[in-house]
């Protein structure tokens, strides 16, 4: 019975993994186990450097925690890239040798599992499904991209908190790591503002104003998106297509 429940136990942690993959390509059997027999999880504090830039990467999942994708400027300011959520992948693709094009680094403590074995597996061409289903992942990350551009270039700082706020709620349903419009917001003020291109007060100016409009209410570690629609007709978000 201990036995057994410790082995139970151990495959949840990857859930968000193969949840995210599954939104992607109907996965086999044997792809779905390849992903519970990753290494057992990795855990890093908050701050820890994951990938440092144009390094050769260590492939690994997110299994918990926040992450971020990052270039740091020589006069400290730093723009985040992008969010890494639970169940995304860091460094998993099929090029033969990939090179960091920006620094990873940890927002919370994380949990994250090595896997080289699913790098391998795509390499061989032995699970078709699971080799679709990184390739979407990956074309989402791009639009996310595309997206991040749009947001920081053309948008207003209401319309680029909004526009966030839906993309990260978005990502963590995708996952299975909500439902509803609750989610866990481990980020600070300035974590939004690097991501954002904004300054701190803008940032917290943005959100009081929110909160006092009845569009957001965060507590304890969670935000609420209490009126998501007109959110997201503020930020003009469109979810994005899962194939590539």
């Amino acid at each position: 019975m201990g036995s057994s429940s410790a082995n139970a136990g151990a495959r949840a942690q990857y859930e968000a993994v193969v949840r995210r993959y599954s939104a992607f390509a109907s996965l086999s059997a044997a792809d779905i186990e390849l992903l519970h027999a990753l290494p057992l999880a990795e855990t890093w504090p908050a701050g820890a450097e994951l990938h440092a830039e144009a390094a050769p990467p260590q492939p690994r999942v997110l299994l918990s925690g926040w992450a971020a994708r990052f270039r740091m400027l020589r006069d400290g300011r730093r723009q985040i890239i992008s969010f890494i959520l639970p169940g995304d992948g860091i460094g998993v693709c099929e090029r033969p040798s990939p090179l960091t094009l920006t620094a990873t680094t940890t927002l919370t403590a994380v949990r994250t599992a090595d896997a080289s074995a699913v790098v391998a597996a795509l390499h061989a061409g032995t699970h078709p499904a699971l080799r679709d289903a990184v390739r979407s992942a990956i074309a989402l990350d791009e639009r996310c991209l595309i997206d991040h551009v749009v947001r920081n270039g053309r948008q207003t700082a209401q319309e680029r908190i909004c526009h966030l706020l839906m993309e990260l709620r978005w990502r963590l349903l995708l996952s299975g790591a909500i439902e509803g419009y609750a989610m866990p917001w481990p980020l600070t003020q300035e974590m939004i503002a690097d991501a954002l291109g904004l300054s701190i007060v803008h940032v917290n100016r943005m959100l009081q104003h929110m909160r006092r409009d009845g569009q957001i209410e965060a507590r304890h570690g969670v935000l609420t998106l209490l009126q998501p629609g007109l959110i997201a007709e503020l930020a003009e978000f469109r979810a994005p297509p899962l194939t590539s």
